[in-house]
């Protein structure tokens, strides 16, 4: 009997590493096409389905799409705010494409290799975290006061601003540069926002491609295309609804 397992290739001491093997496989295999994360409970694989997939995927997009347009639409109002020139504007804005060509290819390659699904949420953690690293400035620095002009007069309103060059005398807070320290922050936050946009269309367009039937892929992909090209246009519209409310009535 054990000649007969030698000559077949298998010797009996290798045959419970084989059944390891072959089990520890088909885990991994049952877990790339499970939702969860080290543990998968049963209320979640319903989701495990790639019309769900879709409608996430597409809200991703949904929001990515209106955050870029949010954000310039409010790109005057950082201006005015931390004095910011134009041309520290433009670099700002930038900063979000540098990061789109540093990863997208490395990003995608690897990414590919991964489970694209949990790669997807990843990106989108990193770009939450990004917008609101974005918010910081307002929260550290407050949203600025200056005189304002009346039918009464003058009303003088307490003033922490973050400038270096007092625009009213003996007001401006020059104990620290907390101009740059803001523009840092910023810069910091557009980083993180290029680096979780950049392999969400590659990633989330080829696995909706390779889990559909390929007559079904274009309508698929077309749906969450759709669903993206309303971002910019609530972008703009929550960007212009916001810059009319006063940040702070003082």
């Amino acid at each position: 009997m054990a000649d007969e397992r030698i000559r077949n290739g298998h010797a009996a001491s290798d045959i419970p590493f084989t059944i390891n093997a072959e089990m520890k496989k088909k885990e991994e295999k049952k877990s790339d096409t499970m939702c969860g994360l080290s543990c998968y409970p049963d209320c979640l694989q319903p989701c495990a389905d790639i019309k769900v997939f879709l409608v996430f995927f597409s809200l991703l997009f949904l929001f990515t799409g209106a955050f870029y347009a949010y954000f310039v639409s409010v790109m005057t109002t950082l201006e005015k705010r931390f004095h910011f020139p134009s041309r520290d504007t433009g670099i700002l804005m930038m900063f979000n494409d540098f990061t789109h060509l540093a990863i997208v290819v490395v990003g995608s390659y690897f990414g590919g290799k991964a489970n694209r699904p949990r790669m997807l949420a990843l990106s989108g953690i990193v770009f939450a975290l990004g917008c609101f690293v974005l918010s910081i400035p307002h929260y550290v620095f407050g949203s600025g006061h200056i005189e304002i002009e009346s039918g009464n007069g003058t009303q003088t309103s307490t003033w922490r601003d973050t400038c270096t060059d007092a625009i009213i005398p003996n007001t401006c807070d020059t104990s620290v540069d907390s101009n740059n320290v803001a523009y840092a922050i910023l810069c910091i936050g557009e980083l993180l926002v290029g680096l979780g946009g950049s392999t969400m269309f590659s990633l989330g367009t080829s696995y909706v491609d390779d889990n559909v039937k390929p007559e079904d892929a274009s309508f698929y992909l077309s749906i969450s295309y759709a669903v993206r090209m309303f971002g910019p246009a609530i972008g703009f519209a929550v960007g212009s609804y916001s810059t009319r409310i006063h940040v702070s009535f003082s």
